[in-house]
Parts: structure tokens; C-alpha cells; sequence
């Protein structure tokens, strides 16, 4: 039960010291949120179905899913949405995965990814502004939920 406990804190400050340049005050910053939000105005939308999807699909539709997320990723542009359903995302084709596109992700009731017990799931470049919501992570086999804005809703913003 201790050590539980001391990889929870461990964790916890690991995240908050990654986090503590997306908090940080800076000019751009503000500049960079305006261009992101403008931007969404005209995102396409693609749809991913750890389930049911197939990765020759274009994901233009819940109908026309792609299965990974790193699918979804290759076919996405800046400032696209992606939609991602219920299931667990793990594996090559779901973590490790280099998000170097300002992206708006939202799950599910049921959706998380799974990093198993590595200790990170994606890699994101600096200028790279990513919006996740309704997405449970789990990392080093800890449960971080990112539920609604109404609980706790990650914006993250790295220069």
C-alpha cells in the first residue's frame, strides 16, 4: 500500500513539473490559444473505433472509423477533432506516439489509453497545442481521468 502510495506522489509531481511550462505566463502564449480557437472553426473531424474500425478507412464518419489512433494521427491536419469511442487504446499503433499536430481529442464514457506500465504514452513537440476530454490515461499502472470540464479538463499548451 506505501508504494502505491509513493508512485502516486511520484507521479504526481512528475506531472506537475511537465505541466508547469503549459501554466507559465507568457505573451505568446495568449496569441497562440486565440490562433488555436479560431482554427477550430474550420477542423474536419475524424472518427476512431479501437473495436470496430479498420485502418484503410478515412475516418470521415463514425460509418468509416479507423481503429488506431495513430491512424487517426497520420490522417489528421492542425487543429482537427478527433472522436475517438468506447475501448481501451494500447499497443504500437495507440501509445508512443508522436503528437506533433495542435489536436482536439475527445472520448467516450468509456475510453482510456493504456500506456502498460511504461512510463509515457505520447511525445509532444514544442508549438503543439492539444485538447483531450472524457479520456481516462493510465500510466505506470496509475488511473488519471480527465472527465468533463466540469471535474478536470487538460488543456495543455508547450512552446
Amino acid at each position: 500500500m506505501k508504494i502505491n502510495k509513493i508512485y502516486f506522489i511520484l507521479f504526481a509531481l512528475i506531472l506537475l513539473g511537465t505541466l508547469a511550462p503549459c501554466f507559465a505566463s507568457d505573451s505568446n502564449q495568449t496569441e497562440v490559444l486565440n490562433n488555436h480557437n479560431n482554427d477550430l472553426l474550420m477542423s474536419d473531424s475524424i472518427y476512431v473505433d479501437v473495436n470496430n474500425g479498420d485502418d484503410i478507412n478515412d475516418g470521415k464518419t463514425q460509418d468509416t472509423s479507423v481503429k488506431s489512433f495513430s491512424k487517426a494521427i497520420e490522417i489528421a491536419k492542425d487543429n482537427d477533432t478527433i472522436y475517438l469511442s468506447d475501448g481501451i487504446y494500447e499497443g504500437l499503433d495507440n501509445t508512443k506516439i508522436t503528437l506533433d499536430k495542435s489536436l482536439n481529442v475527445y472520448g467516450s464514457q468509456n475510453t482510456t489509453f493504456d500506456a502498460k506500465f511504461s512510463s509515457y504514452l505520447f511525445i509532444v513537440p514544442d508549438n503543439v497545442c492539444l485538447s483531450f476530454k472524457n479520456i481516462n490515461f493510465i500510466i505506470l499502472n496509475i488511473i488519471l481521468q480527465i472527465i468533463t470540464v466540469f471535474h478536470l479538463n487538460l488543456f495543455m499548451v508547450v512552446q
